[in-house]
């Protein structure tokens, strides 16, 4: 294996979803005087969660590998997640975590677009959610900055390792940013 490819294959790990999210989440709820620990909690409950329905997947036989690579396998957890985001973010809005819910309503919105899209591109979720944690960081212009070099770090990765095509970059950086938009609108709006 080449430098560049395990370069790629750190950055695209240290970029995951599963990685990036939890960080953010629990950045936000900081930020907006919320609960943080709760946020931590919960977003890596999630994580947790989807590591273990991928796993039981491979064990079962209905995948062939964790990552979800074939396009049903990839629908399949997709709408698992998005039903676990969407749960998990009517359970924080009912005990009055406003923060974590809507930072859990655009996570989940990033797979509802990426499910709509689904004919038309693969929209790259790593650079999505990558862009989307960045953007949660926001007014910490450092923890800003370091999420925006790492979105970056994450794209091209995602070249390198011949998982995606530029336009599914593109789109996956957008969706990302809209959602990250939508969440400083909105919750000023709900405070």
């Amino acid at each position: 294996m080449s430098k560049k490819v395990a370069i790629a294959r750190a950055l695209s790990i240290l970029g995951h979803p599963g990685v990036v999210m939890p960080a953010a989440l629990m950045v936000m709820s900081r930020q907006v005087g919320s609960a943080a620990n709760a946020a931590l909690f919960v977003a890596l409950g999630v994580t947790a969660l989807v590591v273990l329905y991928s796993l039981w997947q491979v064990r079962r036989g209905a995948w062939a590998h964790v990552d979800a690579s074939q396009r049903p396998e990839r629908l399949q957890l997709n709408r698992f997640v998005g039903a676990v985001l969407l749960a998990s973010s009517a359970l924080a809005w009912l005990n009055g975590a406003l923060a974590l819910a809507l930072g859990l309503v655009a996570s989940a919105s990033l797979l509802l677009m990426a499910l709509a899209l689904q004919r038309r591109c693969k929209l790259s979720l790593h650079v999505g959610f990558a862009c989307l944690a960045a953007g949660l960081m926001w007014p910490n212009a450092v923890a800003l900055g370091l999420g925006a070099l790492l979105a970056s770090g994450v794209a091209w990765s995602r070249l390198v390792l011949q998982r995606h095509v530029p336009r599914d970059l593109w789109v996956g950086a957008a969706a990302g940013s809209l959602a990250v938009l939508v969440v400083h609108w909105t919750l000023p709006r709900l405070q």
